[in-house]
Order: C-alpha cells, then structure tokens, then sequence
C-alpha cells in the first residue's frame, strides 16, 4: 500500500503536530496526532485502555518513519505527553515539546476536528 501522504509531503506541513485525547462513552479513548498547518490527521490510536507513555512512543514512532522528526510537538499539560520516555524520544530526535499553558482548553487545532 502506498502511503499517499509520504509520496506527496508538499501538500501538508508535518512539522509542527498538535496532540491530545477524547474518550467516548468511558469504553474507548481516541489519541490523535494533527498537522498544524494542514490540519491534516497525521496519526491515531483508538484503544480500550486509557492511554500512557508507550503508547504514545509507538505511534510517535511510526509517524517518525512516514514523516520525517517535527519541530514541535504541542499538547496541553497532561503529564503522560511529556513523561520520561517522550523526552528522552524528543531529546533523541531534537525535537521541541510546546503546552498550551494554564488552560488545555487552548489546544484549538486537536480540539476543534475531535
């Protein structure tokens, strides 16, 4: 299968990724990674289990493989998204983690296509 996405980056700007995580109905939780500027879903992971560090790890991975490192990596302050095992991921790959601040309402680009 072709990834259509890697064949054609100049159509999204994957630089720059905004994360966050909604639950639906307490059963499952969505974690989902965007591209800032093309508001394009770069990645998801649809579990049964509330999400941690490695779950995280391995989708950041394989987004890695597709898209090449980003810049920045922005979040609210949930202390998963940047617990040891991410910062030693993005201090591996140069790679900036940025927050929304006191209010994770902020988070406009994750929270607006959830």
């Amino acid at each position: 299968m072709t990834n259509i996405f890697k064949t054609q980056q100049y159509i999204l700007n994957s630089k720059v990724w905004t994360i966050d995580e909604t639950v639906f109905n307490s059963l499952f939780t969505c974690f989902l990674v965007v591209g800032v500027k093309s508001r394009v879903f770069l990645g998801f992971a649809l579990l049964q289990t509330p999400i941690d560090a490695q779950i995280i790890l391995e989708l950041y991975q394989l987004l890695l493989q597709n898209f090449g490192p980003p810049k920045f990596i922005h979040s609210d302050q949930k202390p998963v998204y940047s617990s040891s095992l991410i910062r030693q991921f993005v201090d591996q790959h140069d790679i900036l983690l940025s927050t929304t601040g006191e209010v994770p309402h902020t988070n406009q680009v994750v929270e607006s296509t959830l």
